[in-house]
């Protein structure tokens, strides 16, 4: 059984692969075994059906579909690509703000932190490990100074 669905996995592959888009009909039937077989000539002792395989185009879609089309309808086609880059485009340019809204907010948020630690040497905050508010020491004044300098850079330039 194993050996069947092997070699009808097999056929169908190479059936598949080997199937140009100018091929005429493939056969298909299944012998006393149960195996299925597939050819391009029908058996003489047996009954077959025919099998609609689409094969891809050899050229490619593009190419085959533009020798066919019309001048309309490649005007059409025209109209449907510049459409989709111009939406493209909008959506670049809404992503493209909504980046810019972003990064002035992070600079206003940049520059009140930064006016806060100059203007209050002692500052108090709610650590987040305890749970409790505190303040902070020296040194780590000094880093949250250090910090919100280097996000001004970062986000006001």
């Amino acid at each position: 059984m194993k050996q069947a669905l092997l070699l009808a996995i097999s056929m169908l592959t190479l059936l598949t692969i080997g199937i140009s888009a100018n091929a005429e009909k493939i056969f298909r039937w299944q012998d006393d075994a149960g195996t299925w077989h597939y050819s391009a000539t029908p058996p003489a002792e047996q009954p077959a059906e025919t099998v609609n395989i689409k094969a891809p185009p050899t050229s490619g879609p593009v190419a085959k579909k533009s020798e066919n089309q019309t001048t309309e309808e490649k005007t059409e086609g025209k109209a449907k690509e510049q459409s989709t880059a111009e939406s493209e485009f909008k959506k670049s340019a809404e992503v493209a703000a909504e980046d810019n809204a972003l990064a002035r907010k992070n600079c206003e948020n940049a520059k009140k932190n930064l006016a806060n630690l100059t203007s209050h040497p002692r500052m108090r905050i709610n650590d987040d490990e305890t749970g409790e508010v505190r303040y902070l020491g020296q040194d780590e004044h000094a880093d949250w100074m250090k910090r919100s300098k280097e996000e001004v850079r970062k986000y006001c330039n």
